[in-house]
Order: structure tokens, then C-alpha cells, then sequence
């Protein structure tokens, strides 16, 4: 069984994270935009559980220094976050697909509804063992996320990178209901044709 270790930041700016990036000799994969798909059950199931499934199309708008990204669809299924976890351990099963548009169907089929579409700009670099990734997300602003082999090592990373920040424990999908919902806004379509991002992520 797999298990995703990470740690979610939000920052003001990514302009002194990316020297500091440059600064560790962090390796540059590349910019990509993802176009997430969450499904759950009609009853509301996965949420009220703490479970995720997610369908995510992706864009690549840059290569980086580790040759060509892989551009092909993604469906994720993420458990319930381990309660006894200081940062966040959860359960992951990832497969990639070939044809996104017939796994839509498909899961539309076994009855699952996407209930939330939302866009996000990711830049990632391999720093040692640790993935960094600097995210724009629109209406919510720009975001780090350190992924590592444990919670030392997340934090091991984040002080390199010289960041001053809380961990935040909620998905983009929780922050994204919450913000509309504060602001009386329709959460079902998160893009940056709707929201303009506040600053890109792209770029090394």
C-alpha cells in the first residue's frame, strides 16, 4: 500500500522560493496546468468519509531538465488522512490512462457525479529525495507542496528553503469550498479563465 507524506504551505510569493531552489541545486522537472475531476458517490460518500477520487488532465506547458513529462490522464483515489500524522499520511492509489475521455464515462457509468472541477498551475523540482512544487490555484492563491519519505524530511526541506509557514491539512477541493462559500460563490468550476491567477508558477 502506498502512502503520500506531505506538507501543503501557503506563501505570499514564490520569487524567493525559487532562489532558494537555485540556491540547493534543486533539479527543474517541469510546468504543467492540471484540470482535476472529482467524483463521489450521490450520497456524498467520499467526502464525509475523508476520501478523494479524482480524474486530472493535464497540460504541459514546459519541460524541464529530466526530459519530457508524461501528458497522459491520471485517476487517484486518496483514503481518509492518519489522524496521528503531524503533517499528512494518507492511503494513494494512482494509474495512469491513455484515453481520459472513456474513464469519464466509465466512472459516470459505475454512478459516481463529478462534483467539483478546479484548475491548478504546477511547477515541480526534484530536490534529493524530496518533490517540491510551487502551485498557483485560482481564487485561492499560491501554494507549496513539499512531498518526502517522512515528516523529518518534509521538514528538513522546508527550513532549506528557508519557508515560514503553517501546515495546512485541507485539500485544494476543501479550501476551494470553503472560499465559495464564504463569498457566496459557485464552487463547481475553479479555472483561470474564471479566477485569474494573483502570480504564475511557471518558469525555473
Amino acid at each position: 500500500m502506498a502512502l503520500e507524506v506531505e506538507t501543503k504551505l501557503r506563501v505570499e510569493s514564490f520569487t524567493p522560493i525559487r532562489q532558494a531552489l537555485r540556491d540547493t541545486q534543486a533539479v527543474y522537472i517541469g510546468t504543467v496546468v492540471h484540470r482535476d475531476r472529482y467524483y463521489d458517490r450521490p450520497d456524498g460518500q467520499f467526502r464525509r468519509e475523508g476520501c478523494g477520487l479524482r480524474l486530472r488532465l493535464r497540460q504541459v506547458l514546459k519541460h524541464g531538465q529530466d526530459g519530457k513529462l508524461d501528458d497522459r490522464a491520471e485517476v487517484t483515489y486518496k483514503g481518509p488522512v492518519d489522524a496521528t500524522s503531524r503533517l499528512k499520511s494518507r492511503r494513494e492509489i494512482q494509474t495512469r490512462l491513455d484515453d481520459a475521455a472513456s474513464a469519464a464515462d466509465l466512472l459516470d457509468a459505475c454512478g459516481l457525479v463529478c462534483v467539483r472541477v478546479i484548475e491548478k498551475r504546477r511547477c515541480s523540482y526534484r530536490l534529493g529525495r524530496a518533490l517540491v512544487e510551487l502551485d498557483e490555484v485560482p481564487l485561492l492563491g499560491s501554494f507549496v507542496e513539499i512531498e518526502g519519505v517522512s515528516e523529518n524530511h518534509i521538514e528538513t526541506v522546508r527550513k532549506r528553503l528557508h519557508i515560514d509557514a503553517e501546515h495546512i491539512d485541507d485539500s485544494y477541493l476543501h479550501l476551494v469550498a470553503e472560499c465559495c462559500q464564504a463569498d457566496d460563490l459557485d464552487p463547481s468550476t475553479i479555472t483561470f479563465k474564471n479566477y485569474p491567477p494573483r502570480e504564475s508558477a511557471h518558469g525555473d
